[in-house]
């Protein structure tokens, strides 16, 4: 047997076939090449679990390789020293091992249709199995890596293959039906007809079929441009230090609002965790709130900040709205082990290595939990909804934000900050398209502000615009965007 028949060899080739187009997104189709190859070896007789196994494992370290422009790691306020390095590479490899665990019930029920069932409706169930595999994928995840501030459920979604429909300026507005569980289940049918074509030699019919896919790829339904009133929102971004006391933080904040004031805007939003309303006590909270409200400015303001209780420590949004001069609240909803909790599997780790005291100390550190009010429902109707960071992994974070309140959200802001991470293309991208895919699945513009990246908008259609910059500073920039009201 020569090497490039080794059932390993191209396990791993149809792996990175199936990651690739997340880290180089112009080779999206690469990954329709990978699913009808996984296809065709599980319907032959020869193929094995661990064979499945290893693809999805491969797919998964290719997919989120972003991990390592975690290094070096200078957001703790103490270095790491030797054990950082083994640290990333434990996550990596953790992460992509739980993400894996999806491929063995693709395994398993597409063995079974091909056991039982009749050729077609194997075929016809394979784009199934595998969205269900994508969601145990996410089940395994949230198992896998729970921790103090984790929850169980089918919320991570990164790896998705639906996701690369993003560089398909017209596939991706099929979003519209059921958001990436939609495209998920289109780009496998894509996939498993191609394979039918390749079996019945209807090569002219799939040759012709996969140029239409690529030519038609470059266009993109246009932004709507029905004249409606405007409303314009000024974005904060910031790249404030990681260590900062609350002092210096309050002069830079103070700064950044006068030149946001200054826009005339209808909305100012500002990065996570910025803090201009201290939330720690409700005398600092009351303060902020009077300071803000001696301006001339009506508008909404939206500040987010970490608030500790007895029972954990919490990402809090807070509201104001300068018209109705009333403060909105609500906490964080979803965590994920990306510098916001320490996974248990992890703590175990570090101690059985003799590095307790680290893992004491990233436990303190990464001390968020899950918020114990988190509805938005109360919102007035100037109020967008809120998405904080993260929580644009959960394909229906949006969704949930919107829908539970009583009045409709004139946009969503998503408030982030990757100051935890070092830039890395890769992973922006794979967050701007996840936000794309949610946009479009709900009709509803979102506004990013971010501390540490750059924040953009997301209009309904999918398309990325960026703020026009107005005023600039140190560690912050402003800028305005005009969205319809």
């Amino acid at each position: 047997m020569t090497w490039y028949n080794h059932p390993f060899v191209q396990a791993t080739l149809i792996g990175v076939l199936l990651g690739i187009g997340f880290v180089i997104p112009p080779l999206w189709p690469a990954g329709l090449l990978g699913v009808a190859w996984l296809f065709l070896l599980l319907v032959q007789v020869g193929s094995t679990c661990k064979q499945i196994l290893w693809m999805w494992f491969v797919k998964s370290l290719v997919l989120s390789s972003w991990v390592w422009a975690v290094y070096p790691i200078d957001w703790l306020g103490f270095e790491l020293g030797w054990i950082e390095l083994p640290m990333i590479g434990l996550y990596w490899v953790t992460v992509s091992a739980s993400l894996a665990l999806g491929g063995i019930g693709l395994y398993v029920g597409t063995k079974l249709c091909v056991r039982y069932v009749s050729k077609q409706y194997v075929y016809l169930g394979f784009p199934i199995l595998w969205l269900l595999a994508e969601l145990a994928s996410s089940l395994a995840f949230s198992l896998f890596l729970y921790g103090s501030g984790g929850s169980i459920g089918i919320t991570f979604s990164m790896g998705y293959v639906g996701y690369l429909f993003g560089e398909h300026g017209l596939l991706i507005q099929l979003a519209s039906i059921y958001g990436v569980y939609g495209l998920s289940l289109l780009y496998v049918t894509l996939a498993v007809i191609g394979v039918a074509l390749y079996r019945t030699l209807y090569m002219k019919t799939l040759f012709i079929g996969v140029a239409c896919l690529l030519l038609t790829s470059v266009l993109h339904v246009p932004a709507n441009t029905t004249v409606r009133e405007q409303i314009t929102i000024t974005v904060v971004d910031t790249t404030l230090p990681t260590e900062i006391d609350q002092a210096m933080l309050q002069v830079i904040n103070t700064e950044i609002l006068q030149a946001a004031k200054s826009t005339d805007s209808d909305y100012i939003i500002f990065p996570e965790d910025s803090r201009v309303f201290d939330q720690s006590t409700t005398p600092q909270v009351t303060r902020a709130v009077l300071a803000f409200t001696q301006s001339d400015t009506q508008a909404v303001l939206i500040d987010s900040g970490r608030v500790d209780q007895q029972s954990g420590s919490y990402l809090q949004a807070a509201i104001y709205d300068g018209t109705e001069k009333k403060l909105y609240q609500s906490q964080k909803r979803y965590l994920v082990p990306q510098g916001e909790y320490l996974p248990y599997i992890y703590s175990w780790l570090f101690r059985l290595v003799g590095q307790g005291n680290t893992a004491t100390v990233l436990d303190n550190r990464l001390a968020y939990r899950v918020g114990t009010d988190t509805s938005q429902s109360h919102f007035g109707a100037r109020i967008p909804a809120i998405l904080f960071c993260f929580e644009v992994v959960d394909p229906k974070g949006v969704r949930r934000a919107i829908q539970e309140r009583t009045t409709k959200a004139p946009f969503v802001a998503h408030i982030l900050s990757h100051a935890w991470i070092n830039h890395s293309p890769i992973f922006q991208k794979q967050l701007e398209t996840m936000l794309r895919v949610q946009a479009i699945w709900n009709d509803i513009y979102i506004v990013s502000a971010a501390n540490h990246a750059t924040g953009y908008t997301v209009t309904a259609s999918g398309v990325v615009l960026y703020p026009e910059q107005q005023a600039e500073g140190e560690y912050w920039t402003v800028g305005t965007i005009q969205i319809p009201q």
